[in-house]
């Protein structure tokens, strides 16, 4: 069963005072994609209403404060930079990605490989963390754990990457796709209607982490353990049908994306 957090003032993973807030869209992710400073000026597309963000610092692509300043900078340093390399070869790479649906994490990382994957499934953890503090959901202990060094949280953490077929096309036309975050919704409850797993995704151009933290997860085995990531294809929507759907699931969740 999923519970509520309690200390909405701690760090999330240490529990000293929380007085950091982590990037909901990774710093980096936004000047690949809109310049240093923006050459054009995102929006984020909530509840209905457009919203320019000024840069990669403005606070409508953050978290609130829920990890402390250690944890944020020194502790995660080394996910942070291991999730940069990944994403910036995947940019660099996108044509050929896209062609064989599978990265191999050899050349994405070179020597020293697995070490570099596990950090960025320990980013991609820490990005999750911070979306359940946010939304006063507690960070299962294994998540933490493996933060720490720990076991990789088999069973508590569901971890898919995909290619999202629709996005991809409309990339290829030359049309954007992106950043964003999906809606966090609740898809498992047991007999007393308590809910047990909360499942959201990140996307990054037209790659999608899709994530689930709950009970009983043990059977979707994460990814980053073998040197070829075999990449799936999600489902596709026409170009005006995916703008169509993200303008009406806005109402819960963010999306940002170019000018038009």
């Amino acid at each position: 069963m999923l519970t509520r957090r309690t200390d909405l003032e701690g760090c999330w993973w240490c529990g000293a005072r929380a007085d950091s807030r982590e990037h909901k869209l990774k710093k980096t992710d936004l000047q690949r994609e809109f310049g240093r400073p923006f050459r054009q000026t995102p929006l984020r597309l909530r509840e209905e209403r457009l919203e320019a963000i000024q840069g990669p610092g403005s606070d409508l692509v953050k978290f609130t404060a829920n990890l402390c300043s250690s944890c944020n900078n020194t502790r995660s340093q080394p996910f942070d930079y291991a999730y940069d390399r990944f994403v910036s070869y995947v940019a660099g790479h996108d044509r050929h990605i896209l062609a064989s649906r599978r990265i191999d994490l050899r050349i994405a990382f070179g020597q020293g490989w697995r070490l570099a994957a596990e950090d960025t499934l320990r980013y991609l953890v820490k990005h999750i963390g911070c979306r359940l503090a946010q939304n006063e959901i507690e960070v299962p202990a294994r998540l933490t754990a493996f933060l720490d060094g720990g076991d990789r949280p088999d069973g508590e953490l569901a971890l898919e990457i995909e290619i999202r077929g629709d996005i991809a096309e409309i990339s290829r036309a030359g049309l954007g796709g992106g950043l964003g975050l999906g809606d966090l919704l609740l898809t498992d409850f047991d007999e007393d209607r308590q809910a047990t797993v909360v499942e959201s995704h990140l996307d990054y151009r037209w790659l999608r982490f899709a994530w689930g933290v709950g009970e009983e997860l043990g059977g979707y085995p994460l990814p980053f353990a073998a040197p070829l990531l075999r990449l799936p294809v999600g489902r596709s929507l026409p170009p005006g049908e995916l703008r169509k759907q993200i303008r009406e699931s806005a109402a819960a969740g963010d999306q940002v994306g170019g000018a038009t």
